[in-house]
């Protein structure tokens, strides 16, 4: 049985919903970041070493894969790729897991050029406080 007052009320509600999303049609925000992180990938999630070879790695199998021309496209490090700092102050990537490259390009960089050679984008996480995870160095007191 319909009540006959409800009969009415069906469009006046349907007219108060909101409309669908308004957006412009240029591809932005189309999808949400999506990417790969080393945190915690070996199951060490306070001390997460990750290597240049893992980060390269991972990077051939997402574009491999497709992965990367789905969207994924981030490949993000997590804390403990540092170091320590330079004497002007600067953090810098451990030398071991991030080797400079032949003609001595710092190891940070050779990884940020093999990435965005493959169409990918680059991001480093550093902790805002005085120390980061595994008392790694931090940035505070360090940015200008």
């Amino acid at each position: 049985m319909v009540v006959p007052a409800a009969r009415g009320a069906l469009p006046l509600l349907l007219l108060a919903l909101p409309p669908g999303a308004l957006a412009l049609d240029n591809g932005v925000g189309r999808l949400p970041p999506l990417g790969w992180n080393t945190w915690c990938v070996d199951g060490q999630c306070a001390r997460d070493y990750c290597t240049a070879a893992e980060v390269k790695q991972m990077a051939d199998v997402m574009v491999s894969s497709g992965m990367r021309d789905l969207g994924f496209r981030y490949v993000n490090l997590d804390d403990c790729w540092g170091w320590n700092r330079t004497a002007e102050g600067l953090y810098q990537a451990d030398p071991r897991r991030f080797p400079p490259g032949p003609d001595g390009t710092p190891g940070m960089r050779v990884v940020a050029d093999y990435l965005h050679e493959r169409g990918l984008k680059f991001g480093l996480y550093i902790d805002g406080g005085t120390v980061g995870s595994a008392a790694f160095p931090s940035s505070m007191g360090a940015r200008s």
